[in-house]
């Protein structure tokens, strides 16, 4: 009929040839329903359905669709200044984009092209693809009731460039976190660990045995409190040390002087009652030995001036007295001295060490011994101790009494009556430790085995005569 009804009425301009051959070219060669034909984009349909290729249709529906309303919408999508998105056909040379610019358009003919030489299997996804020396992100949808592919670029900057700053800040962050971490773990360190190690340093070292230490401090110091209390603790203890030591030195020097005074005067009568006796026989020559021996004996016990003497001396003072006493029972006893101190004569000792067990020996291991009696004093050297011993022979020892002792000798209660032995042991802890003292045991002689012990903490180069 030639007569074509449009939305405001109709003419009678008929469609051109050009048009319809396009429609027709849509409807039977291509799955897009859409066709461009000078910059303007058509849907269409011939009927009758089915149409030859030589026959003429006998209508024609054609709607055009507007390209400016359809780049408005793709210029929505992106939501960016830089970014773009174009609606192009897969099998059909046009496209549609949502800027016209010449820079954008060349852009999206390189982003077309290489999009065409893409594999065939189009998917929706996203890519980043470098154009021109400059990377975007590409996000494409194709649509196959369309025939056609939705690309939406965006320039990586432009995305990247927000999360950069977010970046920098959080670069900031760590960098802000970790110098307060270090500040306060330095400050924990000064005010806490540091302070408290050595607090516990010096408790080591006062449980070590070493008291002479004190803590500085500073006032307003958190551990200043404990600082100020730990130095009047260890200020207090040594006074009490102190104390006690100094009481110890005074008891065992008042029981040196009681040993000093106690002269046995049974032992001085008849010692006077033996000189006697030589001068009435005539013996003046073992008279004169006598009284020189009994001259020294006095003149080393009541000397009060010194504490300690040399080993040397206290070895002769009891080689002294032993020759007294060999004068007094020549008939009922011998006493044999064995090895010298030569290589220790120069150690001090306490006074009166020997002579106590000698007397112990007389008095009590042979007291009812009538003839055959034998003390032996000997000296030697074992296990870094000096040694020396006092045995006797005596029969009247039990092993009860022997317990006793030892018990006694061991026994660490300072209100216990103190004896010669016991006096001595204690004497001989306070100057050397505790690894010095007496030892009684059952001697290989049958009666009491008493020996000192004497840790060698140094070994003076000075010998002695042996007397």
């Amino acid at each position: 009929m030639g007569i074509t009804i449009h939305g405001s009425g109709y003419d009678e301009a008929a469609m051109t040839a050009k048009e319809i051959s396009e429609i027709r070219s849509v409807q039977y060669k291509t799955l897009s329903p859409f066709t461009m034909v000078d910059d303007r984009l058509f849907m269409g349909s011939l009927f009758p359905l089915g149409l030859a290729a030589a026959q003429a249709p006998t209508s024609v529906i054609k709607v055009e669709i507007s390209l400016k309303s359809l780049r408005d919408v793709l210029k929505q999508i992106p939501n960016t200044a830089e970014g773009g998105a174009v609606l192009f056909a897969r099998e059909q040379d046009w496209h549609i984009a949502s800027s016209q610019e010449a820079r954008e358009a060349a852009l999206i003919q390189t982003l077309k092209k290489q999009w065409e030489n893409k594999s065939g299997d189009h998917k929706a996804g996203s890519e980043r693809l470098k154009i021109d020396n400059r990377f975007y992100l590409v996000t494409y949808e194709p649509s196959e009731m369309l025939d056609a592919t939705l690309l939406v670029y965006v320039p990586e900057k432009q995305i990247l460039d927000p999360l950069s700053h977010y970046f920098v800040m959080l670069l900031v962050l760590s960098v802000l976190s970790i110098a307060v971490i270090i500040f306060f773990s330095y400050w924990i360190y000064r005010m806490i660990h540091k302070p408290l190690r050595s607090l516990v340093s010096a408790f080591r070292r006062v449980e070590s045995g070493n008291m002479d230490i004190s803590i500085p401090y500073k006032t307003a110091f958190e551990f200043g409190y404990l600082y100020r209390q730990f130095n009047a603790m260890i200020s207090r203890l040594n006074t009490l040390i102190q104390e006690v030591y100094e009481q110890k030195i005074h008891s065992q020097r008042a029981e040196l002087k009681q040993l000093q005074s106690q002269i046995n005067p049974h032992f001085l009568y008849n010692s006077f009652f033996v000189l006697k006796r030589m001068i009435a026989a005539g013996d003046n020559k073992s008279a004169i030995n006598f009284v020189e021996h009994l001259g020294n004996y006095f003149q080393y016990i009541t000397r009060n001036a010194d504490d300690e003497v040399t080993l040397e001396a206290e070895w002769l003072h009891a080689r002294n007295y032993a020759e007294i006493q060999m004068v007094r029972f020549r008939k009922r006893l011998r006493t044999d001295f064995f090895g010298k101190p030569c290589t220790y004569a120069s150690l001090n000792v306490p006074r009166l060490i020997i002579q106590p067990l000698l007397e112990n020996a007389y008095q009590y291991g042979l007291q009812n011994k009538i003839t055959d009696g034998i003390i032996r004093v000997s000296f030697e050297v074992k296990m870094e101790l000096i040694c020396i011993a006092v045995e006797d022979n005596g029969e009247e020892l039990t092993d009860e009494q022997l317990s006793m002792l030892e018990a006694k000798l061991n026994s660490h209660n300072e209100h216990m009556e103190t004896t010669g032995l016991i006096n001595v042991h204690r004497r001989l802890q306070l100057k050397f430790g505790t690894d010095a003292g007496v030892l009684v045991k059952r001697s290989s002689l049958g009666g009491l085995r008493t020996e000192i012990c004497i840790p060698i903490r140094e070994v003076p180069n000075v010998s002695i005569v042996d007397h």
